[in-house]
């Protein structure tokens, strides 16, 4: 692995040639289509702690986020690398209005994304059940500071692992800020089956877990998700980003090597993957 060579966008555009990497960082985009009938209900987000939005995402991205995230995982790269190629950032532009309607005008994008190919040939799961926050993160009136937007790229079943969590209203820990981990009454968990170009949003209070596919299961589960939070509140991780903007590729490298460093406790990566993400971040 040449690690000065991962560090070009001639080397990424190898790997992907039809999808384009720009060099410079962009305005911010209002041209990206929105999701389509994403419509928050604030009620059911304050009780339940979270809404899903199925088959909301144009075919068209769809396809395009689908093929990435499948050619990295085939060439053997993790797919989190797809966050170097422009049509990644222009999805993240589109959930612009749900994090508004979410979190407020000023919402920023938090630098903590990910990207999964959940094989159930090898009986692969996701991850293990957690809150994204420690603590509370909480209005008084029960809207977030922050939030996850989780989306299914192909369908996701109780097979291939799709989404599990602890709807808000059935977690005796909700509000115990000491105690990360409740006592689950298993009748109460629900299983969020999604069709491909589904969105599921939730607060980063609600325990939640990717389940374990089965060789059973007839396709992979190919997902992404992104954290924002409130944009009149400290900064839980840096750098903050606005909703809509193309990072720059220099800045894309960075990020993806700080996810592979941050998230590194769920994997078992080789020295050279962790050497590399450290040269991203210089």
């Amino acid at each position: 692995m040449d690690i000065q060579q991962l560090k070009t966008i001639d080397f990424w555009k190898q790997v992907l040639p039809e999808f384009s990497i720009s060099d410079s960082e962009s305005c911010l985009l209002t041209s990206q289509k929105p999701l389509s009938n994403a419509q928050l209900s604030p009620q059911t987000f304050i009780t339940e702690g979270y809404q899903q939005f199925d088959a909301v995402i144009d075919p068209g991205m769809l396809a395009v986020l689908q093929t990435g995230v499948s050619r990295l995982q085939d060439q053997d790269w993790l797919p989190v690398f797809a966050m170097l190629y422009d049509p990644y950032w222009a999805f993240v532009a589109s959930l612009k209005d749900l994090i508004v309607e979410s979190l407020g005008a000023d919402a920023q994008m938090l630098p903590d994304f990910w990207a999964w190919y959940v094989d159930p040939k090898q009986e692969q799961s996701g991850w293990s059940p957690h809150r994204d926050k420690p603590g509370n993160t909480l209005l008084d009136d029960g809207m977030p500071h922050s939030a996850t937007v989780w989306i299914a790229l192909t369908e996701a079943t109780p097979l291939n692992g799709c989404m599990y969590l602890l709807p808000a209203d059935r977690d005796p820990g909700y509000r115990d800020y000491a105690n990360n981990v409740p006592e689950i009454d298993l009748q109460s968990v629900r299983a969020l089956a999604a069709p491909a170009g589904s969105v599921l949003i939730w607060n980063q209070r609600i325990f939640h877990w990717g389940s374990k596919s089965s060789h059973r299961a007839g396709q992979p589960r190919l997902s992404l998700a992104f954290e924002f939070q409130r944009g009149d509140i400290p900064a839980f991780n840096q750098p903050l980003m606005p909703l809509q903007i193309f990072p720059d590729f220099n800045l894309r490298l960075k990020l993806v090597g700080k996810q592979i460093l941050q998230y590194k406790h769920m994997y078992s990566y080789s020295d050279e993957l962790v050497a590399a993400a450290e040269a991203f971040l210089g």
